[in-house]
């Protein structure tokens, strides 16, 4: 069993491990446009932000599985937070059927 303190570290490392991650992503993909060289740039993205976030779990949590439970629970909540404020997926009502808002496919 942890203690209370060590579960509010856990909490606040998962966040912080969430919006590093997910921030990092989103700041990729806002740039992939403008980049000479996307593929890199996805991939060393990637590489980065798993390296570190993997990295800082492992240091803070290290074999108690009740801190690996609440520090992805921490992790999770900002990504679920991340999509609702990016408004990923959502279908209005003045888009078209199908979810295509292009031109018309030929």
């Amino acid at each position: 069993m942890i203690s209370w303190t060590d579960m509010g570290i856990a909490l606040v490392t998962g966040v912080g491990t969430g919006v590093f991650f997910f921030g990092g992503l989103l700041w990729t993909v806002r740039r992939i446009p403008r980049s000479k060289h996307p593929r890199t740039m996805v991939w060393s993205s990637f590489l980065i932000r798993q390296a570190v976030s993997v990295t800082v779990l492992i240091n803070i949590c290290r074999d108690v599985w009740e801190c690996w439970a609440v520090a992805l629970m921490g992790f999770l909540v900002v990504r679920t937070f991340m999509i609702k404020g990016q408004n990923v997926g959502i279908q209005t009502d003045d888009s078209p059927k199908g979810g295509h808002a292009g031109p018309p496919l030929r």
